[in-house]
């Protein structure tokens, strides 16, 4: 029997289902159906891990977009939790709505990042750098290249299939090994599964390297690195890249 797939989606106003929930727009028969529909968007979205008790008749879940008020957005909010449920409405109708949960900005799954001059390891786009995440097509790992780049343009250099960037990394506490901003190189490869990562190795001096091999970043305790999905296998992919390098010289 098939895994079910889990849902890779956060919740947004701009999804016609969680724009229906949060006006109040949907009519139905029975709670029954008021209870599918529910069971629909929890396997459409990602769900927040804690859930009310009586989740069986209702979803908890973070809603880009939803609820925030002018100050919330300076704050760097970029949405809000909610919880789902049904009731019964004017002409004995069954309504869902959304009830808004206010917990602290630090605990969302998503909120505005603090503009920095140097990207760090926490940042989306790295994250999947260490977790080897892969992507279907070397435009779409390329593509990674170049948002990183227009986000920290200053310290950045984007070349075809490669970035040279600077990147803040904290030592242990207490210690003061090593510089807080370190030079690396964003590489493309080939994953062994097919596809594409990007794979991350310290800006070493080159006259070093012949006698140095740069460390990989790789996923961190704790965290696996996720299955690829890549339609392409290892040697084809491997030419693809080869044929894309050629083609750009």
């Amino acid at each position: 029997m098939a895994t079910k797939k889990k849902p890779e989606n956060y919740a947004s106003l701009d999804k016609p289902v969680i724009e229906a929930v949060v006006n109040e727009l949907f009519r139905f028969e029975t709670p029954k159906q008021a209870v599918d529909q529910l069971e629909a968007i929890r396997s459409s979205f990602i769900t927040s891990r804690e859930q009310t008790e009586d989740n069986k008749v209702s979803v908890r879940l973070w809603i880009k977009g939803y609820a925030l008020t002018e100050d919330e957005i300076k704050e760097g909010y970029l949405g809000h939790f909610a919880t789902i449920r049904y009731k019964e409405v004017k002409g004995k109708k069954i309504a869902l709505y959304a009830e808004k949960d206010n917990v602290p900005l630090k605990t969302h799954p998503q909120k505005k990042r603090q503009k920095a001059r140097h990207p760090n390891w926490g940042h989306p786009i790295l994250r999947g750098v260490k977790k080897k995440k892969t992507y279907k097509t070397i435009e779409e790992a390329q593509k990674q290249i170049q948002l990183l780049h227009e986000e920290f343009p200053e310290v950045s250099i984007p070349c075809t299939h490669k970035m040279y960037v600077m990147i803040y990394q904290r030592g242990p506490e207490g210690s003061n090994d090593g510089p807080p901003v370190q030079k690396w190189v964003l590489n493309i490869k080939v994953d062994e599964h097919g596809g594409y990562y990007l794979e991350a190795e310290v800006n070493k001096n080159p006259r070093k390297r012949k006698n140095a091999e740069a460390p990989a970043i790789t996923a961190q305790d704790g965290e696996a690195a996720p299955a690829p999905d890549a339609p392409l296998g290892k040697f084809t992919a491997a030419i693809e890249l080869k044929r894309a390098k050629k083609k750009k010289k």
